[in-house]
């Protein structure tokens, strides 16, 4: 059941209009991945075409500045995306969408040149929709124990919001080092070796990607 906060978010939401195609963002069907938080955080990504991804960042503005003005609402994140593919286009049109890209060698970046080869066996993925639910503080004592038990394990900690493994490890403010070529040397603690976002960014400091 549609809650009435989330009613008057979209309602807020049809008050903001792309003036290129002179209609308002819901009617186009360029929000998606609206969520409501307990605690009135609401996020939702504005999908665009990636030709005018720049130029659209003042209507992802107007976009969070309408849905803030909604009461409930205590803070808003929206995010400008174009990853969704178009369903419209012709059959000749995907054919030669295909060909082209076929023309393209390794046109996503699949296939490294020279190709990627790690010795890696297992692959144990940690990974959660919600923050402080304990993703860094699992990761590290599974990769510790396997360590303990004699397995070779490295700890590769992702996380760009909060990430945590610095602290857990006992290496806040460790930096990287490189070797010869150019590669990141990981720390190495408690038999892991580990490489995480925390030990290349200032974790003071706003991040930007």
């Amino acid at each position: 059941m549609t809650s009435q906060l989330e009613k008057e978010i979209w309602s807020a939401l049809k008050s903001v209009h792309d003036d290129s195609h002179g209609k308002n963002i819901v009617d186009l069907n360029m929000i998606n991945g609206l969520h409501i938080g307990e605690q009135g955080d609401v996020i939702f990504m504005i999908e665009v075409n990636p030709e005018r991804g720049m130029e659209l960042e003042p209507l992802r503005q107007k976009a969070e500045r309408a849905v803030a003005k909604v009461r409930g609402v205590k803070k808003v994140s929206a995010v400008l995306t174009a990853e969704r593919k178009e369903t419209s286009m012709s059959n000749n049109s995907q054919k030669n969408s295909v060909a082209s890209l076929d023309k393209i060698p390794d046109p996503h970046g699949i296939n490294k040149n020279p190709k990627l080869s790690l010795p890696i066996k297992k692959i144990i993925a940690v990974s959660s929709g919600k923050g402080g639910v304990g993703k860094s503080t699992v990761a590290i004592n599974i990769a510790a124990q396997l360590a303990k038990n004699g397995y070779n394990v490295g700890l590769l900690d992702a996380d760009i919001y909060g990430p945590s493994v610095p602290k857990l490890s006992g290496l806040e403010g460790w930096k990287p080092e490189f070797d010869e070529d150019k590669n990141i040397i990981p720390a190495e603690v408690h038999g892991l070796k580990i490489m995480s976002i925390g030990f290349m960014v200032d974790a003071a400091k706003a991040l930007v990607w």
